[in-house]
Protein backbone atom coordinates (compact mmCIF):
# COMPACT_ATOMS: atom_id res chain seq x y z
CA UNK A 1 0.00 0.00 0.00
CA UNK A 2 1.34 3.36 -1.13
CA UNK A 3 2.04 5.82 1.90
CA UNK A 4 0.01 8.85 2.01
CA UNK A 5 1.37 12.38 3.75
CA UNK A 6 -1.36 13.49 5.41
CA UNK A 7 -1.73 17.87 4.66
CA UNK A 8 -3.83 20.29 5.50
CA UNK A 9 -5.49 20.97 1.98
CA UNK A 10 -6.27 17.35 1.92
CA UNK A 11 -8.53 17.67 5.01
CA UNK A 12 -10.30 21.13 3.61
CA UNK A 13 -10.99 19.25 0.78
CA UNK A 14 -12.70 16.50 2.43
CA UNK A 15 -14.27 18.55 5.08
CA UNK A 16 -16.58 19.83 2.13
CA UNK A 17 -16.50 17.19 -0.02
CA UNK A 18 -17.54 13.92 2.46
CA UNK A 19 -16.42 10.62 2.21
CA UNK A 20 -14.75 10.03 -0.84
CA UNK A 21 -12.26 7.50 -2.52
CA UNK A 22 -9.57 9.69 -1.66
CA UNK A 23 -10.57 9.23 2.02
CA UNK A 24 -11.06 5.59 1.78
CA UNK A 25 -7.09 5.32 -0.06
CA UNK A 26 -5.41 7.09 2.64
CA UNK A 27 -6.91 5.33 5.96
CA UNK A 28 -6.40 1.71 3.82
CA UNK A 29 -2.70 3.15 3.95
CA UNK A 30 -2.96 3.83 7.51
CA UNK A 31 -5.30 1.21 9.03
CA UNK A 32 -2.54 -1.57 10.00
CA UNK A 33 -1.13 1.23 11.83
CA UNK A 34 -3.04 1.83 15.57
CA UNK A 35 -1.13 5.24 16.33
CA UNK A 36 -1.49 6.40 13.07
CA UNK A 37 -5.25 5.94 13.15
CA UNK A 38 -5.49 7.75 16.56
CA UNK A 39 -3.49 10.28 15.45
CA UNK A 40 -6.01 10.65 12.43
CA UNK A 41 -8.52 10.45 14.24
CA UNK A 42 -7.56 13.17 17.01
CA UNK A 43 -7.56 15.21 13.96
CA UNK A 44 -10.61 14.49 12.21
CA UNK A 45 -12.52 15.68 15.17
CA UNK A 46 -11.79 18.67 14.82
CA UNK A 47 -11.81 18.84 11.13
CA UNK A 48 -14.90 17.26 9.96
CA UNK A 49 -17.27 18.83 12.85
CA UNK A 50 -19.76 20.38 10.14
CA UNK A 51 -19.97 17.39 8.28
CA UNK A 52 -22.41 14.74 9.40
CA UNK A 53 -20.05 11.60 8.97
CA UNK A 54 -22.58 9.85 11.49
CA UNK A 55 -25.27 10.15 8.79
CA UNK A 56 -23.69 8.53 5.61
CA UNK A 57 -25.33 4.81 5.38
CA UNK A 58 -22.04 3.34 5.15
CA UNK A 59 -21.63 3.88 8.69
CA UNK A 60 -24.87 4.89 10.08
CA UNK A 61 -26.08 1.36 11.18
CA UNK A 62 -22.68 0.70 13.06
CA UNK A 63 -23.03 4.21 14.71
CA UNK A 64 -26.17 3.25 16.11
CA UNK A 65 -25.50 -0.03 17.35
CA UNK A 66 -22.78 1.39 18.89
CA UNK A 67 -24.56 4.35 20.81
CA UNK A 68 -27.96 1.63 21.64
CA UNK A 69 -25.09 -0.37 23.18
CA UNK A 70 -23.62 3.30 25.23
CA UNK A 71 -27.20 3.95 26.41
CA UNK A 72 -27.83 0.04 27.39
CA UNK A 73 -24.59 0.69 29.77
CA UNK A 74 -25.53 3.82 31.12
CA UNK A 75 -28.71 2.70 31.83
CA UNK A 76 -27.15 -0.41 33.62
CA UNK A 77 -24.91 1.33 35.77
CA UNK A 78 -27.74 3.96 36.52
CA UNK A 79 -24.94 6.60 35.57
CA UNK A 80 -25.39 8.89 32.59
CA UNK A 81 -22.20 10.64 33.00
CA UNK A 82 -19.86 7.23 33.00
CA UNK A 83 -17.18 7.89 29.81
CA UNK A 84 -17.20 4.33 28.11
CA UNK A 85 -14.46 3.09 26.27
CA UNK A 86 -14.95 2.15 22.46
CA UNK A 87 -12.47 -0.07 20.76
CA UNK A 88 -12.82 -1.42 17.49
CA UNK A 89 -10.76 -3.75 15.95
CA UNK A 90 -9.76 -4.25 12.47
CA UNK A 91 -11.35 -7.92 11.54
CA UNK A 92 -11.99 -7.71 7.51
CA UNK A 93 -14.22 -7.77 6.24
CA UNK A 94 -16.29 -6.59 9.75
CA UNK A 95 -15.37 -4.96 12.52
CA UNK A 96 -15.27 -5.79 15.59
CA UNK A 97 -16.70 -3.19 18.70
CA UNK A 98 -15.61 -3.76 22.39
CA UNK A 99 -17.47 -1.34 24.90
CA UNK A 100 -16.23 -1.12 28.41
CA UNK A 101 -15.48 0.81 31.45
CA UNK A 102 -13.06 1.04 34.26
CA UNK A 103 -14.32 -0.21 37.58
CA UNK A 104 -12.99 0.73 40.71
CA UNK A 105 -12.85 -3.03 41.90
CA UNK A 106 -12.12 -4.74 38.88
CA UNK A 107 -10.35 -2.83 36.07
CA UNK A 108 -11.59 -2.75 33.27
CA UNK A 109 -14.94 -4.72 32.51
CA UNK A 110 -16.20 -5.67 29.16
CA UNK A 111 -19.48 -4.50 28.65
CA UNK A 112 -20.63 -5.48 24.84
CA UNK A 113 -18.54 -7.18 22.16
CA UNK A 114 -20.24 -7.09 18.60
CA UNK A 115 -19.41 -7.41 14.85
CA UNK A 116 -20.72 -4.38 12.45
CA UNK A 117 -20.29 -4.22 8.50
CA UNK A 118 -17.76 -1.27 7.69
CA UNK A 119 -15.64 -1.02 5.36
CA UNK A 120 -13.74 1.64 7.10
CA UNK A 121 -12.70 0.90 10.17
CA UNK A 122 -10.88 4.15 10.81
CA UNK A 123 -13.57 6.56 9.65
CA UNK A 124 -15.80 4.51 11.96
CA UNK A 125 -13.35 5.67 15.00
CA UNK A 126 -13.01 8.84 13.73
CA UNK A 127 -16.71 9.90 13.86
CA UNK A 128 -17.46 12.07 17.07
CA UNK A 129 -18.32 9.66 19.42
CA UNK A 130 -17.51 12.74 22.43
CA UNK A 131 -18.59 10.82 25.19
CA UNK A 132 -16.21 7.95 24.90
CA UNK A 133 -12.24 7.29 24.93
CA UNK A 134 -11.53 5.56 21.53
CA UNK A 135 -9.10 2.78 21.07
CA UNK A 136 -8.00 1.12 18.18
CA UNK A 137 -6.56 -2.38 17.33
CA UNK A 138 -5.39 -4.76 14.98
CA UNK A 139 -7.15 -8.36 14.68
CA UNK A 140 -4.84 -11.19 16.57
CA UNK A 141 -3.47 -13.69 14.10
CA UNK A 142 -5.66 -16.68 14.89
CA UNK A 143 -4.20 -19.80 14.86
CA UNK A 144 -5.73 -23.14 15.62
CA UNK A 145 -5.71 -24.43 19.13
CA UNK A 146 -4.08 -27.87 18.88
CA UNK A 147 -5.92 -30.36 20.69
CA UNK A 148 -3.62 -32.42 22.82
CA UNK A 149 -4.47 -36.45 23.03
CA UNK A 150 -5.18 -35.92 26.44
CA UNK A 151 -7.57 -33.45 26.10
CA UNK A 152 -10.42 -36.28 26.30
CA UNK A 153 -9.10 -36.60 30.20
CA UNK A 154 -10.86 -34.07 32.55
CA UNK A 155 -7.47 -33.28 34.04
CA UNK A 156 -5.98 -32.44 30.92
CA UNK A 157 -9.25 -30.47 29.92
CA UNK A 158 -8.81 -28.86 33.38
CA UNK A 159 -5.60 -27.82 33.23
CA UNK A 160 -5.34 -26.49 29.61
CA UNK A 161 -8.31 -23.93 30.59
CA UNK A 162 -7.79 -22.84 34.42
CA UNK A 163 -4.52 -20.41 34.65
CA UNK A 164 -4.85 -21.69 38.60
CA UNK A 165 -4.74 -25.33 37.61
CA UNK A 166 -0.39 -25.38 37.89
CA UNK A 167 -1.01 -23.44 41.41
CA UNK A 168 -2.90 -26.17 43.19
CA UNK A 169 -0.62 -28.80 41.53
CA UNK A 170 2.23 -26.76 43.04
CA UNK A 171 0.49 -25.93 45.87
CA UNK A 172 0.05 -29.87 46.94
CA UNK A 173 3.00 -31.46 46.15
CA UNK A 174 4.74 -29.14 47.79
CA UNK A 175 2.60 -28.88 51.01
CA UNK A 176 -0.17 -31.56 51.53
CA UNK A 177 0.27 -34.37 53.38
CA UNK A 178 0.49 -36.91 50.64
CA UNK A 179 -1.73 -40.33 52.37
CA UNK A 180 -4.53 -37.55 53.63
CA UNK A 181 -4.38 -34.95 51.16
CA UNK A 182 -5.07 -32.70 54.08
CA UNK A 183 -3.34 -29.22 53.67
CA UNK A 184 -2.72 -26.36 55.82
CA UNK A 185 -4.92 -23.39 55.79
CA UNK A 186 -2.71 -21.08 54.76
CA UNK A 187 -1.42 -22.91 51.80
CA UNK A 188 -5.09 -23.70 51.13
CA UNK A 189 -6.02 -20.04 51.40
CA UNK A 190 -3.59 -19.10 48.78
CA UNK A 191 -4.76 -21.72 46.23
CA UNK A 192 -7.94 -20.01 46.76
CA UNK A 193 -6.68 -16.10 46.45
CA UNK A 194 -5.04 -17.83 42.85
CA UNK A 195 -8.84 -19.66 42.30
CA UNK A 196 -10.66 -16.24 42.95
CA UNK A 197 -7.86 -14.18 40.70
CA UNK A 198 -8.17 -15.97 37.66
CA UNK A 199 -12.26 -16.44 37.97
CA UNK A 200 -12.52 -12.77 38.02
CA UNK A 201 -9.85 -12.28 35.12
CA UNK A 202 -12.34 -14.96 33.08
CA UNK A 203 -15.24 -13.16 33.89
CA UNK A 204 -14.63 -9.77 33.26
CA UNK A 205 -13.61 -10.72 30.00
CA UNK A 206 -16.64 -11.85 28.96
CA UNK A 207 -19.90 -9.24 28.00
CA UNK A 208 -21.32 -8.47 31.03
CA UNK A 209 -24.22 -7.78 28.71
CA UNK A 210 -24.98 -11.02 27.87
CA UNK A 211 -24.47 -12.58 31.21
CA UNK A 212 -27.70 -14.38 32.10
CA UNK A 213 -30.12 -13.51 35.13
CA UNK A 214 -29.77 -16.75 36.77
CA UNK A 215 -25.94 -17.17 36.64
CA UNK A 216 -24.62 -17.84 40.52
CA UNK A 217 -20.64 -17.12 40.57
CA UNK A 218 -21.24 -18.41 44.81
CA UNK A 219 -22.14 -22.08 42.72
CA UNK A 220 -19.35 -21.67 40.45
CA UNK A 221 -16.64 -20.82 43.02
CA UNK A 222 -17.86 -23.67 45.04
CA UNK A 223 -16.96 -26.01 42.03
CA UNK A 224 -14.32 -24.72 41.30
CA UNK A 225 -12.65 -25.20 44.68
CA UNK A 226 -13.62 -29.00 44.45
CA UNK A 227 -12.58 -29.76 40.77
CA UNK A 228 -9.10 -27.64 41.98
CA UNK A 229 -8.05 -29.75 44.88
CA UNK A 230 -8.98 -32.76 43.02
CA UNK A 231 -6.55 -31.75 40.51
CA UNK A 232 -4.14 -30.65 43.12
CA UNK A 233 -4.34 -34.77 44.53
CA UNK A 234 -4.41 -35.87 41.26
CA UNK A 235 -0.84 -33.94 40.70
CA UNK A 236 0.39 -34.77 43.56
CA UNK A 237 -0.10 -38.47 43.09
CA UNK A 238 2.17 -38.23 39.74
CA UNK A 239 -0.95 -37.64 37.38
CA UNK A 240 -2.20 -41.07 37.09
CA UNK A 241 -5.04 -42.30 34.26
CA UNK A 242 -6.55 -45.13 34.17
CA UNK A 243 -8.48 -45.64 30.94
CA UNK A 244 -11.07 -48.12 30.05
CA UNK A 245 -12.29 -49.44 26.87
CA UNK A 246 -15.65 -49.41 25.66
CA UNK A 247 -16.42 -53.28 25.97
CA UNK A 248 -14.88 -53.57 29.42
CA UNK A 249 -16.73 -50.57 30.68
CA UNK A 250 -20.11 -52.49 29.35
CA UNK A 251 -19.32 -55.45 31.32
CA UNK A 252 -18.04 -53.22 34.71
CA UNK A 253 -21.67 -51.47 34.58
CA UNK A 254 -23.58 -54.42 34.68
CA UNK A 255 -21.98 -56.00 37.49
CA UNK A 256 -23.46 -55.55 40.82
CA UNK A 257 -21.44 -53.22 44.03
CA UNK A 258 -24.14 -53.55 46.92
CA UNK A 259 -22.78 -55.78 48.54
CA UNK A 260 -18.85 -54.70 48.18
CA UNK A 261 -17.71 -53.60 51.60
CA UNK A 262 -16.59 -50.19 51.50
CA UNK A 263 -13.48 -50.77 53.91
CA UNK A 264 -12.10 -53.61 51.03
CA UNK A 265 -11.90 -50.78 48.14
CA UNK A 266 -8.35 -50.59 47.30
CA UNK A 267 -6.36 -47.86 45.45
CA UNK A 268 -3.44 -48.16 43.65
CA UNK A 269 -2.05 -44.50 43.95
CA UNK A 270 -3.54 -41.96 46.66
CA UNK A 271 -5.31 -40.38 44.13
CA UNK A 272 -6.02 -41.56 40.66
CA UNK A 273 -8.39 -40.58 37.66
CA UNK A 274 -10.60 -42.93 35.89
CA UNK A 275 -11.64 -42.85 32.79
CA UNK A 276 -14.66 -44.44 30.81
CA UNK A 277 -15.32 -42.17 27.83
CA UNK A 278 -18.83 -40.41 27.36
CA UNK A 279 -21.64 -42.72 28.80
CA UNK A 280 -24.15 -41.76 26.97
CA UNK A 281 -27.11 -43.31 29.43
CA UNK A 282 -25.30 -41.03 32.23
CA UNK A 283 -26.39 -38.14 31.54
CA UNK A 284 -25.51 -35.86 34.49
CA UNK A 285 -26.98 -32.34 33.60
CA UNK A 286 -28.54 -31.99 30.11
CA UNK A 287 -26.11 -32.28 27.45
CA UNK A 288 -23.20 -33.30 29.93
CA UNK A 289 -22.29 -37.15 30.18
CA UNK A 290 -20.29 -38.40 33.20
CA UNK A 291 -17.14 -39.58 31.41
CA UNK A 292 -15.09 -40.19 34.58
CA UNK A 293 -13.90 -39.40 38.19
CA UNK A 294 -11.28 -38.63 40.35
CA UNK A 295 -10.84 -40.91 43.34
CA UNK A 296 -8.59 -40.25 46.38
CA UNK A 297 -7.74 -41.76 50.01
CA UNK A 298 -8.11 -39.68 52.59
CA UNK A 299 -6.24 -41.79 54.75
CA UNK A 300 -7.48 -45.39 56.53
CA UNK A 301 -9.38 -47.81 54.95
CA UNK A 302 -12.79 -47.00 53.37
CA UNK A 303 -11.73 -43.30 53.46
CA UNK A 304 -12.65 -42.46 49.96
CA UNK A 305 -13.50 -39.11 48.25
CA UNK A 306 -15.04 -39.49 45.00
CA UNK A 307 -15.20 -36.37 41.72
CA UNK A 308 -17.37 -37.67 38.62
CA UNK A 309 -16.73 -35.47 35.60
CA UNK A 310 -18.69 -34.99 32.62
CA UNK A 311 -17.98 -34.20 29.43
CA UNK A 312 -20.57 -31.66 27.40
CA UNK A 313 -21.71 -33.07 23.82
CA UNK A 314 -21.16 -29.20 22.85
CA UNK A 315 -17.36 -27.82 23.43
CA UNK A 316 -18.91 -24.35 24.00
CA UNK A 317 -20.85 -25.71 27.40
CA UNK A 318 -17.52 -25.76 28.22
CA UNK A 319 -15.61 -22.92 27.41
CA UNK A 320 -17.93 -21.07 29.25
CA UNK A 321 -17.38 -22.77 32.88
CA UNK A 322 -16.20 -19.29 34.42
CA UNK A 323 -20.11 -18.51 33.98
CA UNK A 324 -22.09 -21.60 33.87
CA UNK A 325 -20.47 -23.99 37.03
CA UNK A 326 -19.51 -27.14 35.60
CA UNK A 327 -21.66 -30.14 36.37
CA UNK A 328 -19.84 -32.71 39.05
CA UNK A 329 -21.01 -34.95 41.67
CA UNK A 330 -18.64 -35.05 45.15
CA UNK A 331 -19.12 -37.56 47.49
CA UNK A 332 -16.76 -38.47 50.44
CA UNK A 333 -16.46 -41.62 52.71
CA UNK A 334 -14.86 -41.49 56.26
CA UNK A 335 -15.42 -42.85 59.17
CA UNK A 336 -17.90 -45.27 60.10
CA UNK A 337 -18.93 -45.93 56.25
CA UNK A 338 -15.75 -48.16 55.86
CA UNK A 339 -17.14 -50.32 57.80
CA UNK A 340 -20.36 -51.08 56.13
CA UNK A 341 -21.22 -52.38 52.58
CA UNK A 342 -21.28 -49.40 49.64
CA UNK A 343 -25.31 -50.11 49.53
CA UNK A 344 -25.95 -48.84 53.08
CA UNK A 345 -22.88 -46.51 52.84
CA UNK A 346 -24.52 -44.57 49.61
CA UNK A 347 -28.10 -44.55 52.09
CA UNK A 348 -26.46 -43.16 54.64
CA UNK A 349 -24.52 -40.25 52.94
CA UNK A 350 -27.19 -39.18 50.68
CA UNK A 351 -29.16 -38.81 54.08
CA UNK A 352 -26.76 -37.12 55.48
CA UNK A 353 -25.52 -34.27 52.60
CA UNK A 354 -29.69 -33.81 52.20
CA UNK A 355 -29.95 -32.98 56.13
CA UNK A 356 -26.50 -30.32 55.91
CA UNK A 357 -28.08 -28.70 53.11
CA UNK A 358 -31.80 -28.86 54.38
CA UNK A 359 -30.00 -26.77 57.40
CA UNK A 360 -27.68 -24.51 55.78
CA UNK A 361 -31.12 -23.22 53.75
CA UNK A 362 -32.88 -23.29 56.80
CA UNK A 363 -30.41 -20.46 58.80
CA UNK A 364 -29.95 -18.55 55.51
CA UNK A 365 -33.66 -18.09 55.65
CA UNK A 366 -33.84 -17.58 59.66
CA UNK A 367 -31.25 -14.34 58.36
CA UNK A 368 -28.57 -15.60 60.87
CA UNK A 369 -26.09 -14.23 58.35
CA UNK A 370 -27.70 -10.60 58.07
CA UNK A 371 -27.50 -10.71 61.93
CA UNK A 372 -24.03 -11.52 62.50
CA UNK A 373 -23.13 -8.81 59.35
CA UNK A 374 -24.85 -6.14 61.94
CA UNK A 375 -23.93 -7.52 65.32
CA UNK A 376 -20.32 -6.95 63.46
CA UNK A 377 -20.87 -3.43 62.02
CA UNK A 378 -22.28 -2.64 65.32
CA UNK A 379 -18.98 -4.22 67.68
CA UNK A 380 -16.50 -1.73 65.00
CA UNK A 381 -18.68 1.00 65.83
CA UNK A 382 -19.57 1.30 62.18
CA UNK A 383 -23.39 1.67 62.36
CA UNK A 384 -23.21 4.89 60.48
CA UNK A 385 -21.85 2.57 56.74
CA UNK A 386 -24.52 2.60 54.30
CA UNK A 387 -24.07 -1.04 53.58
CA UNK A 388 -26.41 -3.65 52.29
CA UNK A 389 -26.35 -7.52 53.17
CA UNK A 390 -27.57 -10.15 51.23
CA UNK A 391 -27.22 -13.47 51.59
CA UNK A 392 -27.83 -16.00 48.58
CA UNK A 393 -27.35 -18.54 51.23
CA UNK A 394 -30.76 -19.74 50.80
CA UNK A 395 -30.97 -19.70 46.95
CA UNK A 396 -27.57 -21.72 46.47
CA UNK A 397 -28.68 -24.06 49.11
CA UNK A 398 -31.90 -24.75 47.26
CA UNK A 399 -30.18 -25.20 44.00
CA UNK A 400 -27.46 -27.74 45.64
CA UNK A 401 -30.52 -29.71 46.61
CA UNK A 402 -32.00 -29.93 43.71
CA UNK A 403 -28.73 -30.94 42.20
CA UNK A 404 -28.06 -33.74 44.41
CA UNK A 405 -32.04 -34.98 44.16
CA UNK A 406 -31.36 -34.95 40.35
CA UNK A 407 -27.78 -36.24 40.20
CA UNK A 408 -27.46 -39.08 42.89
CA UNK A 409 -29.11 -41.62 40.89
CA UNK A 410 -26.68 -40.69 38.10
CA UNK A 411 -23.68 -40.81 40.60
CA UNK A 412 -24.95 -44.14 41.97
CA UNK A 413 -24.78 -45.81 38.40
CA UNK A 414 -21.66 -43.83 37.76
CA UNK A 415 -20.15 -45.78 40.83
CA UNK A 416 -20.83 -49.39 39.55
CA UNK A 417 -17.96 -48.46 37.17
CA UNK A 418 -16.01 -46.46 39.75
CA UNK A 419 -15.96 -49.43 42.21
CA UNK A 420 -15.48 -52.11 39.66
CA UNK A 421 -13.18 -50.38 37.88
CA UNK A 422 -11.23 -50.02 40.82
CA UNK A 423 -11.83 -53.69 41.47
CA UNK A 424 -10.40 -54.66 37.97
CA UNK A 425 -7.40 -52.82 38.43
CA UNK A 426 -6.90 -54.23 41.93
CA UNK A 427 -8.12 -57.84 41.05
CA UNK A 428 -5.95 -57.96 37.65
CA UNK A 429 -2.45 -55.83 37.62
CA UNK A 430 -1.14 -57.59 34.74
CA UNK A 431 -3.87 -56.87 32.46
CA UNK A 432 -3.00 -52.92 32.43
CA UNK A 433 -0.36 -51.68 30.40
CA UNK A 434 1.36 -48.14 31.10
CA UNK A 435 2.18 -45.76 28.14
CA UNK A 436 2.95 -41.89 28.23
CA UNK A 437 1.48 -39.37 25.36
CA UNK A 438 3.01 -39.39 22.11
CA UNK A 439 3.84 -35.88 22.17
CA UNK A 440 6.11 -36.62 25.09
CA UNK A 441 10.00 -36.55 24.56
CA UNK A 442 11.41 -39.96 23.20
CA UNK A 443 13.93 -40.04 25.29
CA UNK A 444 12.20 -39.76 28.54
CA UNK A 445 9.30 -41.81 27.64
CA UNK A 446 11.79 -44.45 26.83
CA UNK A 447 13.44 -44.46 30.16
CA UNK A 448 10.45 -43.83 32.08
CA UNK A 449 9.21 -47.06 30.60
CA UNK A 450 12.28 -49.61 30.46
CA UNK A 451 15.47 -47.43 32.49
CA UNK A 452 16.66 -49.36 35.40
CA UNK A 453 15.10 -47.75 38.56
CA UNK A 454 16.86 -44.39 38.75
CA UNK A 455 16.40 -43.82 35.46
CA UNK A 456 12.78 -44.64 35.51
CA UNK A 457 11.93 -42.33 38.78
CA UNK A 458 14.15 -39.25 37.13
CA UNK A 459 12.28 -39.54 33.30
CA UNK A 460 8.95 -39.94 35.12
CA UNK A 461 9.94 -36.70 37.32
CA UNK A 462 11.10 -34.80 34.36
CA UNK A 463 7.89 -35.90 32.44
CA UNK A 464 5.43 -34.67 35.00
CA UNK A 465 7.52 -31.28 35.41
CA UNK A 466 6.44 -30.92 31.57
CA UNK A 467 3.06 -31.22 32.41
CA UNK A 468 2.69 -35.25 30.56
CA UNK A 469 0.56 -37.67 32.70
CA UNK A 470 0.79 -41.75 32.05
CA UNK A 471 -1.89 -43.77 31.21
CA UNK A 472 -2.44 -46.86 32.49
CA UNK A 473 -4.35 -48.30 29.50
CA UNK A 474 -6.71 -50.92 31.66
CA UNK A 475 -8.36 -54.59 30.14
CA UNK A 476 -5.68 -55.51 27.71
CA UNK A 477 -6.48 -58.84 27.94
CA UNK A 478 -10.20 -58.35 27.68
CA UNK A 479 -10.11 -56.33 24.86
CA UNK A 480 -7.69 -59.11 23.06
CA UNK A 481 -10.15 -61.80 23.85
CA UNK A 482 -13.29 -59.78 23.46
CA UNK A 483 -13.45 -57.14 20.84
CA UNK A 484 -17.06 -55.89 21.44
CA UNK A 485 -18.87 -56.15 24.51
CA UNK A 486 -22.79 -58.06 24.10
CA UNK A 487 -25.20 -56.02 24.42
CA UNK A 488 -29.60 -55.81 24.34
CA UNK A 489 -30.97 -55.85 21.04
CA UNK A 490 -33.27 -53.40 19.99
CA UNK A 491 -35.45 -55.98 17.50
CA UNK A 492 -38.22 -56.39 20.56
CA UNK A 493 -36.34 -60.03 22.01
CA UNK A 494 -38.00 -58.98 25.56
CA UNK A 495 -37.41 -62.23 27.30
CA UNK A 496 -33.28 -61.23 26.60
CA UNK A 497 -31.79 -59.64 29.86
CA UNK A 498 -28.47 -59.37 31.51
CA UNK A 499 -27.51 -61.59 34.09
CA UNK A 500 -25.60 -59.06 36.35
CA UNK A 501 -22.13 -59.87 37.19
CA UNK A 502 -20.12 -60.20 40.91
CA UNK A 503 -17.12 -60.19 42.73
CA UNK A 504 -16.48 -63.46 44.85
CA UNK A 505 -13.57 -63.58 47.42
CA UNK A 506 -11.77 -66.08 46.00
CA UNK A 507 -9.57 -68.81 48.43
CA UNK A 508 -6.11 -70.05 47.13
CA UNK A 509 -2.78 -70.93 48.07
CA UNK A 510 -1.36 -73.36 50.79
CA UNK A 511 -4.27 -74.65 52.73
CA UNK A 512 -6.42 -71.85 50.62
CA UNK A 513 -5.94 -69.48 53.80
CA UNK A 514 -5.56 -66.90 51.31
CA UNK A 515 -8.08 -65.18 49.15
CA UNK A 516 -8.35 -62.82 46.01
CA UNK A 517 -11.17 -61.28 44.12
CA UNK A 518 -12.35 -62.88 41.17
CA UNK A 519 -14.76 -61.35 38.91
CA UNK A 520 -17.67 -63.18 37.81
CA UNK A 521 -18.76 -61.50 34.31
CA UNK A 522 -22.04 -60.49 33.39
CA UNK A 523 -23.66 -62.52 30.54
CA UNK A 524 -27.32 -62.41 28.40
CA UNK A 525 -29.64 -64.79 28.74
CA UNK A 526 -32.89 -65.41 27.95
CA UNK A 527 -35.24 -67.91 25.65
CA UNK A 528 -33.70 -70.35 23.24
CA UNK A 529 -36.25 -69.36 20.17
CA UNK A 530 -33.76 -67.28 18.51
CA UNK A 531 -30.09 -68.09 18.40
CA UNK A 532 -29.39 -64.45 19.63
CA UNK A 533 -30.84 -65.47 22.57
CA UNK A 534 -27.70 -67.41 23.56
CA UNK A 535 -26.09 -66.23 26.35
CA UNK A 536 -22.47 -63.96 25.51
CA UNK A 537 -20.15 -64.16 27.98
CA UNK A 538 -20.03 -63.98 31.51
CA UNK A 539 -18.09 -67.72 31.65
CA UNK A 540 -14.78 -66.46 31.00
CA UNK A 541 -12.62 -65.66 33.68
CA UNK A 542 -9.27 -63.51 34.06
CA UNK A 543 -7.30 -65.58 36.45
CA UNK A 544 -4.29 -63.71 38.11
Amino acid sequence: MKKIKLNQKMLEEWAKQGYTHQVREYTESIESNPAAVLEFCNIAGSWFVDYDWWADPRFKPAVDQIDESISALHKHLDDLYLKPIITIIRTQPLATVELSWISSSFGLVLWDRFFVECEDPVILLSINFTSADVRYKLAPTNTPRAISPLHRFHPERFRSTRAYAEKFSRLYRQNAEFNTGAITEVSLNKALAHLMKGLNERIVSYPSRHKKDDDNPTIVFNREIIFGIAYGRFAQAGRQIMDFPPGLCEMLSHTDIGEIPVGEIKLPYVCQYLHFGPQQHLELEPGWFVDGAYIESQGGPGELNIVVTAKPSNQELFDLWYLNAEPLYSQSFKGEHGEVYLGTALETVLRERLNEQFEKEARAEGGFLEGEAKKLISEQGQESIFASVVDIGARTARIEIDETNRRHPVFIEALKLIINGLLYITAYPEDIETTWPDKAPLALRDKALHGNSREMDKAKSKLTELGYSPVHLCGKSFTLHHSDAPHLPSDGHKSLHWRRGHWRNQPYGAGRTQHRLRWIMPMLVGTKNNPNDEPELGHIYLVS
